[in-house]
């Protein structure tokens, strides 16, 4: 699954991704999600892996890095 426009979002010492769906997979293409942890990234092949998920990611020029708080599974903006 391929996500566009991401960025990494950081809640404590874990960190996950947000980014815009595109192409078939489990979530609609088009939607915004927020992976769970990330527990693997290979820059090199612009590939992130989850406990249960691969996705790969858009080359971006610029990698933003977001600040956020995660309560009851929802992203709260900080």
């Amino acid at each position: 699954m391929l996500l566009k426009d991401w960025s990494f979002v950081r809640s404590g010492k874990y960190t996950a991704i947000s980014g815009i769906v595109e192409g078939e997979g489990k979530f609609p293409s088009g939607k915004r999600i927020v992976t769970s942890r990330i527990v693997k990234m290979d820059f090199d092949k612009m590939v992130a892996q989850t406990r249960n998920s691969v996705y790969a990611l858009e080359k971006a020029d610029v990698v933003r890095i977001v600040e956020h708080t995660f309560v009851n599974s929802q992203v709260m903006g900080v």
